[in-house]
């Protein structure tokens, strides 16, 4: 998420065997997301869906069993309309 947000990370990753990585850049992704604009509110929905669902799994210790309250998806709307803004925010939209 922080190279949608400019947010410090959240998860740090370990490879078991060697691995080859691709460096994704802001400006890489700024152009994707200009002529792709309606993929950034999906992006936030689905970050915000995550969010709540690791958030539930903490709670509940199963992830498989977890539904969404009308209440917590009104959350999840909220938490996606900010996450769209700070994304919007972050490319200077």
């Amino acid at each position: 998420m922080s190279i949608l947000t400019g947010e410090p990370r959240s998860a740090a990753i370990k490879t078991l065997e060697d691995a080859e990585l691709l460096i994704l850049r802001k400006e890489d992704l700024q152009e994707f997301l200009i002529n792709n604009q309606a993929l950034e509110e999906k992006i936030s929905k689905k970050i915000a869906r995550r969010q709540m669902r690791t958030k539930k799994h903490l709670e509940e210790f199963e992830l498989e069993k977890i539904t969404f309250t009308q209440e917590e998806e009104a959350e999840i709307e909220s938490l996606s309309a900010q996450i769209f803004n700070k994304i919007r925010n972050f490319f200077s939209f």
